[in-house]
């Protein structure tokens, strides 16, 4: 009873005992995770290096209309690509051989075949290294490269003809 006046007292909602410390399950996976998000910022900042300029951003540039706000510093890559070609590049290159089954479903981390084939990057007997699940994949873009996008296809048409297929719809001739 007197515990119960005392709770009573000092009124209002208990914490969880795990406030501001980190679970079982995650400490056995920290060291894991410090190395996966380190590999998976080099893999972005890498796939930076493969980025393309769409054709109409640098016509608004040179005719001075600007960029829009949602298009300074987009990362565009090149519209050939998905997302999970980048995921099963990624696990690749950490030493997996991920393809998803005939519904698009990833395999489980457990049950990631190794690689096979070797080559200058991969010599024959290393072993795999840790990598993420496909959902972490996508959040991981999402939270911390917010701006790398995979462009929409365009038709394959030179710049001469960006320039006059712009003209003849903007009204403006270029010099």
């Amino acid at each position: 009873i007197k515990s119960l006046k005392a709770d009573m007292a000092n009124a209002g909602v208990k914490q969880h005992g795990l406030i501001n410390k980190s679970s079982n399950r995650f400490k056995n996976r920290m060291v894991e995770y410090i190395d996966i998000n380190a590999s998976l910022k080099n893999y972005f900042e890498d796939l930076k290096g493969e980025a393309e300029t769409h054709a109409t951003s640098v016509i608004r540039e040179a005719t001075g209309v600007g960029l829009r706000d949602e298009e300074i510093d987009t990362v565009e890559l090149p519209s050939s690509f998905t997302k999970r070609q980048l995921y099963y590049k990624y696990c690749f290159s950490r030493g997996y051989s991920v393809k998803s089954d005939h519904r698009g479903r990833m395999p489980k981390l457990k049950d990631l075949p190794p690689r096979v084939s070797f080559d200058s990057q991969w010599p024959e007997g290393s072993l795999p290294k840790p990598v993420c699940e496909w959902k972490y994949f996508r959040t991981y873009w999402k939270k911390h490269f917010p701006k790398m996008i995979i462009r929409p296809p365009s038709p394959n048409t030179c710049g001469e003809c960006w320039k006059y297929k712009n003209d003849y719809v903007g009204g403006q001739m270029f010099e």
